[in-house]
């Protein structure tokens, strides 16, 4: 079973590259906006949850790979592990408090949302989250590729990663967010919900807006994936904002 480690991380005090610190800066952005929108308040999740919930979280999706995959790791000479003895996450310390810090926004807009398909369906924006959902139909090699690509474009855009049940990626990789949940139901994403703008629809508009003639009301969710053909017209971290900025489920 292969997972992300559950992140629960602590920042050191250790000074951080400008860009990481840029991120982690926006990714905080992110958590007040909710927090200040919501009245839910979030330090992080080891803060919020007591030891006795943080375990009963962890009982429910258990996970050997959490204690064991870096053991496994060591054997492999080709493994940085195997020169050190820090862990998977400890041997690339500095994303230690982006990831913190992503998982904080995770947990907390996953509760602010509650029901996701009500919330959904009701095209609430009241949280201020923005989600993405990683949606592969075939093949496990394309479903995790897409899963790994995904949580990165997550933490870049201060999205909200979600997988769908129908993929078995949450059935076969570990919960990485303590106390929160990346697992989605099928009936969100279907291609029959009329709420979802189709990617040709949506490429053209932003094709309009960076014309600039786009006045529209931006979308409120969006595919970016086009059946079995990905999307390249543009990279979706530097789309003409009118569009992307505002909508708040992106499927790709």
């Amino acid at each position: 079973m292969s997972a992300l480690k559950p992140l629960s991380l602590r920042s050191s005090s250790t000074p951080l590259d400008p860009s990481i610190q840029k991120l982690v800066d926006a990714l905080k952005e992110s958590v007040e906006t909710v927090t200040k929108n919501t009245g839910l308040i979030m330090k992080s999740s080891t803060d919020t949850l007591s030891i006795v919930d943080q375990e009963h979280w962890k009982r429910q999706h258990s996970c050997k790979s959490r204690t064991e995959l870096v053991s496994w790791y060591n054997h492999r000479l080709h493994s940085p592990n195997s020169r050190s003895s820090s862990t998977l996450v400890g041997s690339h310390a500095k994303w230690k408090p982006v990831l913190e810090e992503y998982a904080n926004l995770h947990s907390l807009c996953i509760r602010a949302a509650g029901n996701l398909t009500e919330y959904f369906f009701a095209r609430n924006t009241s949280s201020g989250c923005k989600f993405v959902i990683a949606e592969a139909k075939t093949g496990m090699g394309n479903k995790v590729l897409l899963m790994t690509s995904a949580v990165v474009y997550a933490i870049l855009t201060q999205r909200v990663i979600l997988i769908p049940t129908s993929t078995s990626i949450p059935g076969i990789m570990c919960e990485p967010f303590l106390g929160s949940t990346w697992a989605l139901s099928d009936d969100l994403q279907a291609r029959s919900v009329s709420l979802w703008t189709e990617a040709k629809d949506f490429l053209d508009t932003l094709d309009t807006a960076k014309a600039g003639g786009y006045t529209g009301p931006p979308a409120y969710a969006a595919r970016a994936d086009d059946n079995w053909q990905p999307v390249s017209r543009y990279s979706l971290t530097q789309s003409p904002s009118c569009s992307l900025q505002f909508l708040k489920f992106l499927i790709i």
